[in-house]
C-alpha cells in the first residue's frame, strides 16, 4: 500500500528587505521587505510506501542526499514521527533556479509541509503548515521573507516581520498588463552568508528600512522597482557583470533592480517595445532570461 500527494507552490522575488532575527521568538523573526509572485515554482511530491527502506529525496530526478538537502529534511522532521520517516520518498521539480533568490527553498518547504500533512490525514492547521515553513527557513538561513510573500500572493509588502499570521503584510499595485516583466538570472549568492553578517545585517537593515518606509498599497510597480533599484546600488551586493547589466539597461531607460539574494535582475519592458531587441544587447543567453507573470494562487494541490 502506499499513499501519494503533490503541490505546486510559486516562486517569489524580493527586491528590497530590512532583516529581523533579533528576537527570542522564532516565528517573530524573518524580514521586513516587497517583493512578487511568479507563476514559475516548484512541484512536490510525497509517496509514502511501507516497503522503503530509506528516506529518498529527488531534486528534479536527482538523488539528493538527506544531509544535503536541509529545508526539505527539517520540515519532515517537524511533521512526520520519525517511525515512518524512512517510508518516505520526495521529489522537489523546479521551474526556477535553486539558490538564485527565486524563493525556491520555501516554495519546496511549504509544498512538502502541505503534501506531507495531507500524507499523514491533516493533523495541522494550514496556519501550522505555514509556520512550520517559516520556522525551517529562519532555522536552515535559507530565507527571511518568501514564506510570507507566498501567503500574500501577487505583490506584497511585509510590514512587520514574523510567520503568517504573524507578521502583517499587504499588498501594492500590480503590473500594468501592457507591461512584460523580466527576469534575468546569472547565478547563486550564499543566503546564509548574507543575512548571518553583521556588517552586511547591518547595511541592508538600514538601507532597507529607508525605502521601505517609502512603500505603500497606493505604491505602483514601477515605484517598487524604483525603491529596488535604489536599494540595489546601496547594498552593493551585485558582481561587476550585473551592475554592468544595470547601467546599461539604464541607458535603454529601463530601471532594473537586483534579485534578492541571487545574481540576478528584474526589470519592466513596455509591450510597445519588441523584447528580443532589447535582450540582444546584452551578452546572456536565452535560457538566462525569463518572462514572468503575477501569481496570486501561490498554493496548487496537483493530482
Amino acid at each position: 500500500m502506499f499513499a501519494k500527494s503533490t503541490y505546486w507552490v510559486a516562486g517569489h522575488i524580493t527586491g528590497l528587505f530590512e532583516i529581523h532575527i533579533k528576537s527570542n521568538n522564532i516565528l517573530q523573526q524573518g524580514s521586513r521587505g516587497a517583493g512578487f509572485c511568479i507563476n514559475r515554482g516548484v512541484k512536490t511530491s510525497v509517496r509514502k510506501e511501507e516497503k522503503n527502506d530509506n528516506l529518498k529525496i529527488f531534486f528534479n530526478d536527482l538523488e539528493i542526499h538527506p544531509s544535503e538537502a536541509i529545508v526539505t529534511k527539517k520540515i519532515i522532521e517537524k511533521i512526520v514521527p520519525s517511525s515512518i520517516i524512512d517510508e518516505l520518498t520526495i521529489h522537489h521539480d523546479f521551474e526556477i533556479p535553486i539558490g538564485s533568490g527565486y524563493g525556491a527553498s520555501a516554495a519546496g518547504a511549504v509544498g512538502l509541509a502541505f503534501a506531507l500533512n495531507n500524507i499523514m490525514k491533516n493533523p495541522l492547521t494550514e496556519e501550522n503548515l505555514w509556520s512550520v515553513a517559516h520556522e525551517s527557513e529562519i532555522e536552515c538561513g535559507s530565507g527571511l521573507g518568501d514564506i510570507s510573500g507566498l501567503y500574500q500572493g501577487g505583490t506584497e509588502i511585509r510590514i512587520s516581520s514574523g510567520a503568517p499570521g504573524i507578521g502583517e503584510t499587504t499588498s501594492f499595485k500590480s503590473l500594468d498588463t501592457s507591461d512584460n516583466l523580466i527576469t534575468i538570472n546569472l547565478g547563486k549568492l550564499s543566503t546564509v552568508d548574507i543575512i548571518f553578517s553583521k556588517e552586511k545585517q547591518n547595511v541592508i537593515s538600514k538601507t532597507g528600512k529607508k525605502f521601505l518606509d517609502s512603500l505603500s498599497s497606493d505604491s505602483s510597480f514601477e515605484k517598487f522597482i524604483e525603491l529596488s533599484n535604489k536599494f540595489t546600488l546601496e547594498v552593493k551586493l551585485y558582481s561587476n557583470h550585473l551592475i554592468n547589466l544595470i547601467d546599461n539597461l539604464s541607458k535603454l531607460s529601463i530601471k532594473s533592480a537586483q534579485i534578492m539574494l541571487g545574481e540576478g535582475l528584474f526589470f519592466i519592458i513596455p509591450k510597445n517595445k519588441n523584447i528580443n531587441n532589447i535582450m540582444s544587447n546584452f551578452s546572456i543567453s536565452d535560457s538566462q532570461w525569463s518572462l514572468e507573470t503575477i501569481c496570486k494562487n501561490t498554493v496548487q494541490k496537483r493530482e
